[in-house]
């Protein structure tokens, strides 16, 4: 763990030699993922008109602004870690920005997030040591729920529970070791609430479909899209999520094509909103709030 430059040099490497094949695999999955949402409303029986639209406005006017002000103040959190300042409105405008680059065959997200630490005075080395870590506590924290909500299932549920809660605690401490414990905790703390915020978006998403899913069993599902997500060679984890979703689907009680759709009405929701922003911080300028600074 001597150069965590070198991660940062491998993502450009990467996202340069994919980039004659962007368009190809781009079209791939938006092909996949509309054929995967048309079957799953045949399946269902279901159609776009009968979606309830409840639970798409409190996804809308309240868990995907809450989504966006969590990533912001997860962003202000590695700046502190780093001893840099970046404000709110720019963290908030960052994480917009991540949240659309995710849709490029790339680690798109991670590139903006690493970009903007080291704009704000931030070493190469720290910002991918915090990228890279915070990113691998999301996915541990998320088993952590999975593996919570199907502990039922019995030694699977088990295995997946220990591995991601000893992989938890060991990025727990060394961010407490590299950044301090106030640091480690307060990131482990905001990734449980990040958790939640998925799994309840998840479980308005099943509700519009007319699904009704726990609270708590729609942890596993956030697991799924988290894992999905992580798969950048695909954009923003496109279908995969949805795939991985549906595969789960049996073991925590629900339809397959039930899971598919709620992911992706979720997934293309919280697209919609970001881009929206993004087009807007293009159109008026972006906001000033990120100055380097070492206090």
């Amino acid at each position: 763990m001597k150069d965590f430059a070198a991660p940062i040099a491998t993502l450009h490497r990467f996202k340069s030699a994919l980039a004659p094949w962007r368009v190809p695999i781009l079209l791939v999955a938006l092909i996949g993922f509309a054929i995967g949402c048309a079957i799953s409303f045949r399946n269902l029986g279901v159609s776009p008109a009968t979606i309830e639209a409840g639970p798409l406005l409190a996804i809308l006017l309240l868990i995907i602004p809450a989504t966006i002000a969590y990533s912001a103040v997860n962003l202000m959190l590695m700046a502190h870690a780093a001893k840099v300042k970046i404000g709110f409105l720019e963290a908030v405008r960052v994480s917009v920005f991540s949240s659309v680059a995710e849709t490029l065959p790339i680690p798109g997200g991670a590139i903006v997030r690493g970009a903007s630490l080291i704009k704000a005075g931030s070493s190469k080395v720290h910002s991918a040591e915090l990228v890279i870590a915070f990113s691998l506590l999301w996915i541990a924290v998320a088993g952590i729920g999975a593996g919570l909500a199907l502990i039922e299932l019995g030694w699977p549920a088990i295995a997946l529970l220990g591995m991601c809660g000893a992989s938890a605690l060991a990025i727990c401490g060394w961010l407490a070791f590299r950044f301090g414990a106030l640091v480690a905790a307060t990131a482990a703390g905001l990734r449980i609430l990040g958790v939640g915020l998925m799994s309840l978006r998840l479980m308005l998403a099943f509700a519009a479909i007319g699904v009704g899913v726990a609270w708590l069993d729609s942890a596993t599902f956030a697991f799924a899209t988290i894992l999905g997500s992580a798969a950048s060679i695909v954009p923003a984890g496109l279908g995969l999520s949805e795939a991985l979703s549906s595969i789960i689907a049996h073991p925590a009680g629900v339809l397959p094509a039930a899971a598919f759709l709620a992911t992706a009405l979720s997934r293309l929701l919280g697209l919609a909103v970001n881009i929206l922003l993004a087009l807007a911080y293009v159109r008026v300028g972006s906001p000033r709030g990120m100055k380097p600074s070492h206090a």
